[in-house]
């Protein structure tokens, strides 16, 4: 059994504890990055979850008693588990706040601009079945503008080039 010394140990200068608080300091910034990296991590999850269908298993259990189990659903519960704790759960919540704000611009904008929309299905739908009665890009936005939709050439002539361009890589 060895004696404890009873000589208390060297002072620690003002220096070596300002180099300590930095250490400790950098210890802690890089912890919480990697907190921030699985939040986000857990977040892409949760995005990607909410807009997937469901993996339905259904179960039987006798006597006419059935289960039906979400298997996506089960899945993002494990990872939730492994990723959402205290560390991270701020910085999830900042991501899903932000991304709703956003969602709802989104939104927004879409019901903003639906009559635009609703008129280009409009143009692409007549030039499925009328594109080739024309010569020229020029001359099929004449017919349609102002006639078909209330709108301007230039704005038709561009739907015109873009669904040329859809027409022609086979996207229409």
């Amino acid at each position: 059994m060895q004696k404890q010394s009873s000589t208390p140990p060297p002072p620690v200068s003002n220096l070596e504890k300002e180099e300590l608080a930095q250490i400790l300091f950098d210890l802690y910034r890089e912890s919480r990055l990697s907190y921030d990296a699985e939040a986000e991590y857990i977040f892409k999850k949760f995005t990607e979850y909410s807009a997937s269908e469901p993996k339905l298993e259904c179960i039987d259990k006798g006597g006419g008693e059935v289960e039906i189990h979400d298997l996506n659903g089960r899945a993002f519960d494990l990872e939730l588990r492994d990723h959402l704790h205290h560390l991270t759960i701020a910085r999830f919540i900042d991501l899903v706040l932000n991304n709703a704000v956003s969602a709802r611009q989104s939104a927004a904008a879409i019901k903003r601009h639906q009559e635009h929309h609703s008129m280009k299905v409009e143009v692409f739908a007549w030039l499925n079945l009328n594109f080739d009665k024309y010569k020229s890009m020029d001359a099929t936005a004449e017919a349609i503008a102002g006639k078909l939709v209330p709108l301007k050439f230039r704005t038709v002539r561009k739907w015109v080039k873009e669904y040329k361009d859809m027409h022609s890589a086979g996207r229409v």
